[in-house]
């Protein structure tokens, strides 16, 4: 009966392996970070397009008014023998054009409420208030130069931090796939019996350093040389897509 123990001193392929999961496991947590800021801005988005709609139909409303004096004032004006029925029919089709858009209107209103209490999650029967509109934009609210809005906007969006930590965890992949020829160094001890006869057991050990190098394992290493070179052009990709996304959404808000 032998008990062998080994312990690893130096094993540079499993250091930056362990530290590409790190890099991982924040590149999921950034991801995360970019669902919630996506549903916080379909959020915002309907919330803004019903506030949208509420304007819209107050303006339909003066329309609507103001299309109603006028139709009184052209009534008035045949009654007085200044005006023609043409007049009247005129300011008849007017109104009931503005009332038709105010309808229209209020439809939007009510697919727009709709859309917000999807994106809130809130049951048909949940209250939902619509608060005060958005203030005018002051002086104080003023961006500043397109450069630096793009500089901030690449340091704070969370799917941009997703990719760059994706792209940092593909490259440490790739590095320790290329590693893995490195040889590695690790510790052990040996106890056990020896002999012929249970009664007459010696006791042995062994104990000192060993060096593993890998010498031929079938193009293993290649392969996932090849595979983790693969995943780190793909998340070069990835980021370079994101960084433009992100520099034409950004560029579309400034214009």
């Amino acid at each position: 009966m032998r008990a062998k123990v080994t312990q690893n001193l130096i094993n540079i392929p499993n250091v930056l392996s362990w530290r590409a999961t790190a890099t991982d496991a924040d590149a999921v947590h950034y991801k995360a970070d970019d669902a919630a800021d996506q549903a916080a801005e379909r959020g915002a988005s309907a919330y803004l397009a019903v506030l949208r709609a509420e304007a819209r139909i107050a303006a339909r409303q003066a329309d609507s008014s103001f299309a109603a004096e006028l139709l009184d004032i052209a009534k008035q004006q045949v009654a007085a023998g200044v005006g023609i029925s043409l007049d009247v029919t005129r300011a008849e089709s007017q109104l009931a054009d503005a009332k038709a858009k105010l309808i229209a209107t209020r439809g939007e209103r009510d697919r727009a409420v709709l859309q917000l209490r999807h994106e809130l999650s809130l049951a048909d029967a949940a209250p939902l208030v619509i608060g005060d509109s958005l203030r005018a934009p002051s002086d104080e609210d003023r961006m500043g130069r397109e450069e630096d809005i793009m500089q901030n906007a690449l340091q704070h969006r969370a799917d941009f931090k997703a990719a760059r930590s994706s792209l940092d965890g593909a490259r440490m992949h790739a590095r320790a796939a290329a590693a893995e020829r490195l040889p590695s160094v690790a510790l052990y001890a040996d106890h056990g019996s020896n002999g012929k006869e249970t009664d007459r057991m010696l006791g042995t050990y062994s104990y000192g350093l060993q060096v593993s190098l890998p010498i031929f394992d079938g193009l293993h290493l290649e392969s996932k040389k090849a595979e983790e070179r693969a995943r780190q052009r793909e998340a070069e990709v990835n980021q370079a897509r994101v960084a433009l996304a992100s520099a034409q959404g950004m560029t579309a808000m400034i214009q």
